[in-house]
């Protein structure tokens, strides 16, 4: 009786032996190891450095293996942040995507890092403008303190219209043009901010016209400041 109750004692212990063997080998099948190229993020928190080191690490993988490991940083550590947090990492990923420096390979992430980019920023300067029509509200002052305030809202309204105008760019991407020389792109470049210092100018001398003050100086000030604006891109092209 004692032998037999010895050896049912050493098959029961063998059998947990390979149960607790048999599930440590699934677990590690289905759980790859944090540095392994399938692992998605691998990141416990936000942080750039194990970011930029993982990605020099994989500059040498598939295209497709690096914007899959770029996409899914994004998603898990941008995507769900506020504008101003999110705005911050997503220029971090913008610059590391540079620095790879893998050309079209990876213009698909480039362009949805690019776009976000963009619509995050046209939130905070929409959040901005909402900021300041509460206060114009609350603040009627002189009259030169009304013009401040109206000359900043409509800086804010500008630089919205202009991220729009980014935005549709990025979301209708138009048939490419020629490949041009870096002195061809200079020359074109200048051409198109002269022109539009001209255009500014002349709606300059229309809203001289104007006879209601008040509105007259907000409309001078404001292509003032867009006259000087293309002057100062003018000037970098020479």
């Amino acid at each position: 009786m004692d032998v037999w109750l010895f050896f049912l004692l050493l098959a029961i212990i063998s059998a947990t032996i390979g149960l607790v063997r048999l599930r440590a080998v699934s677990s590690s099948r289905k759980s790859p190891p944090i540095g392994s190229p399938n692992s998605k993020v691998g990141l416990d928190c936000w942080d750039e450095t194990a970011i930029a080191e993982r990605l020099q690490r994989m500059s040498s993988e598939e295209p497709k293996v690096i914007t899959h490991y770029i996409s899914s940083v994004r998603d898990r550590w941008v995507l769900h942040q506020d504008d101003r947090t999110a705005g911050v990492r997503l220029r971090f990923l913008k610059s590391q995507i540079e620095q790879l420096k893998l050309g079209r390979e990876i213009q698909q992430i480039r362009d949805d890092i690019d776009l976000l980019l963009l619509e995050r920023e046209k939130r905070i300067k929409t959040l901005q403008l909402e900021v300041r029509e509460v206060d114009l509200k609350k603040h009627m002052g002189s009259q030169l303190d009304d013009l401040a305030v109206l000359r900043e809202r409509k800086k804010i309204e500008l630089d919205i219209a202009e991220l729009d105008e980014q935005i549709y760019r990025r979301r209708n991407p138009s048939t490419p043009e020629p490949q041009l020389t870096p002195e061809e792109q200079k020359a074109k470049d200048k051409a198109a901010c002269e022109a539009k210092i001209a255009t500014l100018k002349q709606e300059k001398q229309n809203a001289l016209k104007i006879t209601d003050e008040a509105e007259r100086m907000l409309r001078i000030n404001a292509i003032d400041d867009a006259i000087q604006r293309e002057m100062e891109r003018w000037a970098k092209l020479l």
